[in-house]
């Protein structure tokens, strides 16, 4: 019981113990290096299914600049967890959110090496909003649940992909994590900490969420940008006022009472991921990590609106999902 509440305010921890069908978790770590010659995503994670017995552990790698994908299955038994801090063992490799220890040989790929992170930006967790869910977190049986473990941070170390030697010094680093039974049916998703203003790291999730006998548009948006994070999101009571999707393009605008949000991601150069329907790993997702989001942040002052920030992210990471079901505004 201790741990099962202790959970709840550590977002970033295993939250699966006890799960016995239905159920997946699964951590993104975004790698770009300081030239961002080398774009990587990995993906530790489980999928717990043993209605149809298909539960493993795996680790997914997408490669951003030739949109190459891998997906390695473990077994079960080879994930292991601690109770106290985010902390995962698959095979021999190791995850945290300090540092990530990779020792993957396979015909399919092979990468070794220790990468650290420094100075590390975590979504702020209070009581009564533990984590960027904010009160959703204590809603039971959503169909999904997000987490930020660090919106920005530094990279330090190498590693040896198919033995060329990658250097990651001086890179920059984003980790986030998912957790439930199924994705939603459909989302817009993007993420860039390469602005021209270093300080600026922007994540942003648009979706279609089941709620009681319906559904609802949620979001949950943050901006960081000169140490202050932005929040706007359906519980803070931020408003969408426009969100228009195609299969490549997505605009939205946000609002609440002091300020205006203007985000405009462009999707290029996708590769395709594995996602979570009801536990097993059974979806596909097209995932870009070259994307390009432009972001406008407006302060309301009375009836007017003051423009405070203007700026392009590139290496943004970005996913369209039936974008037929999202639009909402002209």
């Amino acid at each position: 019981m201790i741990y099962k509440l202790k959970r709840i305010w550590k977002p970033e921890i295993f939250q699966g113990h006890g799960k016995k069908k239905k159920f997946f978790e699964g951590w993104y770590y975004k790698l770009v290096d300081k030239d961002s010659k080398n774009i990587m995503a990995f993906i530790p994670g489980i999928s717990i299914d043993k209605i149809n017995n298909s539960s493993h552990s795996f680790i997914q790698i997408i490669m951003g600049n030739t949109c190459e994908s891998y997906y390695l299955k473990f077994s079960s038994d080879k994930f292991q967890y601690s109770k106290k801090d985010f902390e995962i063992n698959i095979g021999d490799n190791y995850f945290s959110h300090n540092n990530i220890t990779l020792n993957i040989n396979n015909e399919s790929i092979s990468i070794k090496g220790e990468l650290e992170f420094d100075g590390l930006t975590p979504w702020p967790v209070k009581p009564l909003s533990p984590g960027i869910m904010g009160w959703y977190t204590f809603v039971p049986k959503m169909e999904c649940y997000h987490g930020v473990v660090s919106l920005n941070h530094s990279i330090n170390g190498s590693l040896n992909i198919n033995n060329q030697k990658v250097s990651f010094c001086g890179g920059k680093g984003y980790i986030e994590k998912d957790w439930g039974r199924s994705f939603p049916k459909a989302w817009v998703w993007m993420q860039s900490n390469h602005f021209k203003d270093e300080g600026i790291s922007l994540t942003a999730s648009i979706a279609k969420i089941p709620w009681l006998t319906g559904e609802f548009t949620g979001f949950i948006i943050g901006l960081l940008h000169k140490e202050k994070l932005y929040r706007f999101a359906t519980y803070t009571g931020a408003k969408l006022e426009k969100l228009l999707v195609t299969e490549n393009i997505a605009k939205v605008v946000v609002l609440d009472k002091k300020y205006i949000l203007e985000i405009e991601g462009t999707k290029t150069n996708v590769g395709q991921l594995y996602s979570p329907k009801y536990g097993a790993m059974e979806g596909r997702v097209e995932e870009s990590l070259q994307s390009i989001v432009n972001i406008r942040l407006f302060k309301i002052i009375g009836e007017k609106k003051k423009l405070i920030l203007d700026d392009r992210g590139l290496n943004t990471g970005m996913e369209i999902t039936n974008s037929n079901l999202l639009t909402i505004g002209n």
